[in-house]
């Protein structure tokens, strides 16, 4: 496997020449070669850098995101991954998007490439129970490789015997910024304080959306009680980050879903303005979609959770991973530099 790139310069004559172009630093958005022009004077060439050469000759970019598909049997804890691109071999960074073409019921679940298993890992553990991992028929997952294991960027599911897993967040430091009613998904704010997603004490599909500039480092905090929290405010236990919903709850929250939504994750949507993540204000369900986009479209993607198999059903799990549509993939929004 070569460690470098060729970039074609013309010469005086217009003849092309195979330059060798060294990878001299850390910057994953271009390279500088120094050539010298007919005048023999020095130019500076941007160089993508587009990785290394696998052995048929194919590029193997770095820190790429991949696309495959498992159809392994659903109590088989490792899941085979196919079509994957020829030769590939995941390097540290890399991401994979995997699309389970048959559920799961396996603990111990490990992603099977080329011959070799890794383990699948939340927060840093294997997933030794299926009962706290649900994965549903045409679900896709976004992993990325550490090295040794794959991790998931957030879960789709998370789930107790009860099938409920909620967890109450220490943020009793925060102040709230406007007032928050019941039921309400939150985030932080660039100024600090917790605001509600979407306004309206009401199940009626007539609630606003915030126009809020929140903070890109902020969990999605669902307020887990009827209470109503003005502004300024002092925030409480609460406040989950983690929690199965019934309808009777997320009618409170979004507008509608549907049935076409079901068993997808959910993202919210938005863009990068302001130092901060702004929700998508084209209408009153446009700040949250199932819809992977699969052209540029501007707009960012944050990953809560899942949509259940029913009716208005949710599963938040806070902690996703700001993404984008950018050069034809769907990545992390640090994967491009911004």
């Amino acid at each position: 496997m070569a460690d470098y790139v060729i970039q074609g310069v013309p010469n005086e004559d217009g003849y092309l020449l195979a330059t060798p172009i060294v990878d001299v630093g850390n910057d994953d958005s271009f390279k500088i070669q120094e050539v010298l022009d007919k005048d023999g004077k020095k130019i500076a060439l941007p160089v993508a850098n587009i990785g290394s050469l696998a052995e048929n000759g194919s590029i193997v970019p770095p820190n790429i995101i991949v696309s495959g598909t498992t159809s392994t049997a659903q109590d088989n804890p490792v899941k085979v991954v196919d079509n994957l691109p020829p030769d590939y071999t995941p390097t540290d960074g890399d991401f994979l998007t995997l699309k389970f073409l048959t559920a799961n019921t396996a603990s111990n679940l490990r992603v099977s490439i080329n011959g070799t298993a890794y383990y699948l890992r939340w927060r840093g553990s294997v997933i030794t129970n299926a009962a706290y991992y649900t994965i549903t028929v045409n679900q896709t997952m976004l992993v990325q490789f550490d090295g040794t294991s794959y991790n998931f960027v957030y879960t789709p599911d998370w789930v107790d015997d009860n099938n409920i897993y909620n967890q109450a967040i220490g943020i009793n430091s925060f102040r709230v910024g406007a007032q928050i009613t019941k039921r309400k998904l939150c985030m932080k704010a660039i100024d600090g304080k917790l605001y509600p997603l979407s306004i309206g004490d009401t199940t009626n599909p007539t609630k606003t959306t915030s126009t809020q500039i929140f903070d890109l480092s902020s969990p999605v905090l669902f307020n887990n009680s009827d209470n109503i929290f003005n502004a300024n405010a002092a925030a409480t236990n609460a406040f989950s980050y983690a929690v199965a919903l019934s309808t009777s709850i997320t009618q409170y929250i979004f507008n509608s879903f549907a049935s076409s939504d079901f068993n997808k994750q959910l993202y919210l949507v938005g863009t990068i303005e302001g130092g901060g993540f702004k929700l998508d204000q084209t209408s009153p369900t446009s700040w949250y979609t199932t819809v992977i986009p699969t052209s540029a479209d501007g707009k960012v993607y944050l990953p809560i959770g899942v949509v259940g198999d029913n009716a208005n059903t949710f599963n938040l799990i806070s902690g996703g991973t700001h993404m984008q549509y950018r050069n034809g993939i769907f990545a992390p929004v640090g994967f491009y530099g911004i």
